[in-house]
């Protein structure tokens, strides 16, 4: 449980959690992280969120170079 504790937390020079960084969200609770039906997995604005996503990362490391 510490570390779904800890990988939810935000970090200091990031401003975000270690979890967001990789997926995108903060699960609210651990059964969060069990998968969807495939149907449910289809996102009809992916590249909305690819540029989310990037734009997260681009943040991320500009946190980490300061």
């Amino acid at each position: 449980m510490w570390n779904f504790a800890y990988s939810r937390a935000e970090h200091s020079t990031t401003k975000v959690s270690p979890f967001q960084v990789v997926y995108s969200f903060n699960p609210r609770a651990p059964i969060d992280l069990l998968p969807l039906p495939t149907f449910e997995r289809t996102h009809t604005y992916a590249s909305k969120r690819a540029e989310f996503i990037q734009k997260l990362h681009e943040t991320t490391k500009a946190y980490i170079e300061r």
